[in-house]
């Protein structure tokens, strides 16, 4: 008798089990639940995520229901990320990407968070579209993008006048004004761009804009600038304005005091 090969082959396990999720056959013993959303996996498998691995060792109520619930994420990023255990890589886009990587996070999955920074840096494009979505994610998971940080320093100026960069997070616009290589932008710029962000947000950021201030050399910014600054009551409460408005006066007087010296100086040189 002949063997044939295509009818006989064994069924690769993944694959076994991949179908038995897609048909949620009885042998998915454990049910993963967001909201009314509910789905079944296999235990053996998701027990690779250490986070479900310790809450079955230690009796945690989900080992004896069978379940996890979830609170972050939406059904297709938890089953994305569930997928994943059973090899199958996730489909990403920059409006799901978030998601995964939180879930990633939350269920200590670093290399399905390698996976998305890797899909970020190679296949999304650099343009003003995405800038604000790749910054709030390097920002927020902690990672660097060369090509990011090259669209930044290239285009500054018009990112800090457009509203591109209003939804940036506080650490990430600090960062940002801390940054030598981006000193090139003008105070003036930098000022005004943070008073509208500040606007956008202001219950959240008012109490961050100390650590942002410092990141701006405020004795360059123009005094027309920090007077709307001062009648704005987001910055009542901020002294640096006031020290500022000091040292501006400060160096006036000795650039008077200067000029005044020089038209001596060349007064009796005349003479």
């Amino acid at each position: 008798m002949d063997f044939n090969e295509m009818i006989y082959r064994p069924v690769a396990i993944g694959e076994l089990l991949r179908q038995q999720v897609k048909e949620q056959s009885n042998y998915c013993n454990f049910t993963v639940k967001q909201g009314l959303w509910t789905k079944r996996y296999h235990d053996c498998v998701l027990c690779v995520s250490p986070f479900i691995q310790a809450m079955m060792r230690n009796n945690f109520n989900e080992k004896a229901k069978g379940f996890v619930e979830l609170k972050l994420g939406s059904p297709e990023s938890i089953d994305m990320v569930m997928m994943f255990f059973y090899g199958q890589f996730p489909m990403l886009t920059i409006d799901n990407v978030s998601a995964v990587m939180h879930l990633a996070e939350f269920l200590l999955i670093p290399n399905l968070k390698a996976f998305c920074v890797n899909w970020i840096r190679k296949d999304t494009k650099m343009d003003e579209e995405n800038i604000e979505n790749l910054l709030h994610l390097s920002s927020i998971f902690d990672f660097k993008m060369l090509a990011l940080t090259k669209y930044i320093r290239q285009h500054l100026p018009e990112l800090l006048g457009g509203n591109q960069l209003l939804t940036i997070t506080a650490d990430t616009l600090e960062n940002m004004f801390s940054d030598a290589t981006l000193s090139y932008v003008n105070a003036d710029v930098r000022f005004e761009f943070m008073i509208r962000w500040v606007e956008h947000s202001p219950e959240q950021r008012k109490p961050k804009l100390d650590k942002i201030i410092a990141g701006i050399e405020l004795s360059e910014v123009t005094v027309g600038l920090i007077e709307k600054a001062k009648g704005d009551k987001h910055f009542e409460d901020l002294q640096n304005l006031y020290e500022t408005e000091t040292e501006t006066v400060a160096k006036m007087q000795n650039v008077l005091i200067t000029q005044n010296d020089l038209d001596h100086g060349f007064s009796g040189f005349l003479t």
